[in-house]
């Protein structure tokens, strides 16, 4: 069986329900955690790390493309937004947030390093194993 890439509608509903899943989990979190500035930490910068994790594990591999828009654009998307980020920045004086942002954005980025590490992106591109580069398309 030749295995097809996937149709652009079903792109786009992959990622429209796992992104409508992370709202709805990111909501219920923000519920039970009180003020922003913690959810907004564990949430965006733990969606980094974990879509550091996804990218890597999929590096490569032809099985299981669909669960890539599903989880990567489509729940952590809606689960971590930069955007509530930056309202919360804007609508606080003072240096203070603009330094958290910061914060974030380094972390985030940190984080999603970590996370293609932890998946063995390196090491399995040096190796050229039955997932790396060193097998043709």
């Amino acid at each position: 069986m030749v295995d097809q890439p996937l149709p652009a509608a079903c792109h786009v509903a992959l990622v429209a329900a796992g992104s409508a899943a992370g709202a709805l989990l990111r909501a219920a979190l923000t519920q039970l955690v009180p003020g922003p500035w913690p959810v907004l930490w564990v949430l965006d910068v733990g969606g980094a790390l974990l879509l550091g994790l996804l990218t890597g594990w999929s590096c490569g591999r032809r099985r299981g493309r669909w669960l890539v828009p599903l989880l990567g654009p489509g729940v952590l998307g809606g689960l971590t937004t930069f955007s509530a980020v930056t309202v919360l920045a804007a609508g606080s004086p003072g240096p203070g947030p603009l330094a958290a942002v910061l914060g974030m954005t380094v972390a985030g980025v940190l984080a999603a390093w970590a996370g293609l590490l932890l998946a063995g992106t390196g090491s399995r591109s040096r190796a050229g194993g039955p997932d790396g580069p060193g097998e043709a398309p």
